[in-house]
């Protein structure tokens, strides 16, 4: 739903499902609110097609005008392909994670090798 993101709106609001409250003003930019009132300011946008959210924080940790800027920020960012959290959210697709995955494995056969060639010279098991 969109609408005109205001903090007199923000303090005010009160909803019986899970809402997103998108921005008139900002494109990208939302408040989700939980039935408990929880109230929280996330930027969305598009990464290699690919729906993105970043959450900012919640009210009133952070007011409108604050997570707006941070949200202009981040979504001018992305938009421009240089934001961190751009990266750090790749981290979380399958292929990052298997190169993760694939790294500890090494690491860890590596590891296994040097135990066992430690074993073997400290227990001098290659003379008997």
């Amino acid at each position: 739903m969109r609408k005109n993101l205001t903090a007199k709106f923000v303090e005010g609001v009160k909803v019986e499902k899970l809402t997103e409250f998108w921005d008139e003003n900002l494109a990208g930019f939302v408040l989700r609110v939980t039935p408990a009132g929880t109230k929280t300011f996330a930027a969305s946008y598009r990464h290699h097609g690919r729906p993105r959210k970043i959450t900012i924080g919640t009210h009133p940790t952070f007011n409108v005008k604050q997570a707006r800027t941070a949200a202009a920020g981040y979504l001018r960012d992305a938009k421009a392909g240089d934001n961190e959290n751009v990266a750090d959210l790749e981290k979380n697709s399958n292929y990052v994670r298997f190169e993760s995955y694939r790294s500890i494995w090494f690491g860890l056969q590596a590891c296994a090798a040097d135990m066992q060639q430690w074993a073997l010279t400290s227990l001098d098991v290659t003379s008997s």
